[in-house]
């Protein structure tokens, strides 16, 4: 009698366990836990014509792929810049993790070249996105490329395997103002990286307008110059020590990064103020003459550096953002 009752018992247990896999797999199935996938996305600028001379600078302003199944969105990395241009070779990157592929678009961007707004808020093709990523292993990477006009065409882009083309859409042009173009959000802090920047005019002449211009230093006795390169406000090199072309015309520098010294290596970081060296650029390319503008710097090894621009007898001095002592680094 009681090997029948236990019988019993275990059969009725076995019965709600496999009610319990059951109802599982299907809450799995009906919140599409099946279709989650480890996957990232990333903005690139790219012209149509490769000989262009506009490197389509891009400022995107908000980009969030969304799921309307499971509300699930995914923005801009905090640790992603948010300029891009054809010729860069860092991206506007979304973090990686699992989750269901998107099936929107929301989009919005600034077009320095063009000086214009665009946005997009679009549906993205979900099983045409589902079906391709079932072919790639790992990683997926939605690339949102931006041409010029507005033109947006999204792929599926690894490394290993062929871009698949998924649609192009059309972005419209859009009203914008100078704060979405000039201040930046990053772990709750809102911060201004264009000081003294008032319109976009002056924004878009920052970040695109090119001047002749070389680097001299001026150094304490017996030092030297043992490396130097420079990035733009659009956040690309503009200048190498060992590859300085005295001909050529560069964006003007947001950043320079200076070694020197002898037996001992010395370094300083000199971060200019937007409107300062802008307005100095714009005054000094006035000057006529073929002369190119020159960027001094006076570097010392007990006290910050003094940097002037001038071209013939003009001189403006610069002030550094973050002035501190050089750097002395230890080989």
């Amino acid at each position: 009698m009681k090997s029948k009752i236990l019988n019993i018992v275990n059969i009725i247990l076995l019965g709600i366990l496999a009610l319990f896999i059951m109802l599982y797999f299907m809450a799995k199935v009906k919140n599409k836990e099946n279709e989650k996938v480890l996957w990232t996305a990333e903005i690139r600028s790219f012209c149509e014509n490769s000989t262009s001379s506009n490197p389509n600078i891009i400022k995107v302003i908000d980009g969030v792929f969304y799921n309307n199944f499971n509300h699930s969105t995914r923005t801009i990395d905090s640790d992603s810049k948010d300029l891009t241009s054809s010729e860069s070779r860092e991206s506007i990157y979304f973090p990686n993790y699992t989750e269901l592929l998107p099936d929107s678009l929301s989009l919005k961007y600034f077009s320095v070249d063009e000086r214009k707004f665009y946005e997009l808020q679009t549906k993205i093709p979900y099983d045409l996105i589902r079906n391709a990523e079932s072919k790639i292993a790992n990683l997926t990477k939605l690339s949102c490329e931006i041409f010029p006009k507005g033109k947006i065409v999204l792929k599926i882009d690894q490394e290993d395997f062929p871009s698949i083309n998924i649609i192009s859409y059309q972005a419209k042009e859009t009203l914008g103002n100078l704060d979405q173009l000039i201040y930046k959000k990053s772990l709750g802090e809102k911060y201004n990286d264009y000081e003294g920047i008032e319109n976009i005019s002056d924004f878009s002449d920052l970040l695109q307008n090119k001047y002749q211009w070389v680097l001299e230093t001026d150094l304490e006795a017996r030092d030297y110059l043992k490396n130097a390169n420079a990035y733009s406000f659009a956040e690309q090199k503009v200048y190498d020590l060992e590859e300085e072309s005295l001909n050529e015309y560069r964006n003007i520098p947001k950043t320079f990064y200076v070694r020197f010294g002898n037996v001992n290596k010395y370094g300083i970081d000199f971060y200019f103020n937007a409107n300062e060296i802008l307005n100095a650029f714009r005054k000094l390319d006035k000057i006529k003459g073929t002369q190119p503008i020159t960027i001094t710097f006076k570097l010392f090894k007990n006290k910050p550096a003094e940097c002037e621009l001038s071209k013939n007898e003009q001189v403006i001095s610069l002030k550094n953002s973050f002035p501190d002592n050089p750097i002395k680094y230890v080989d």
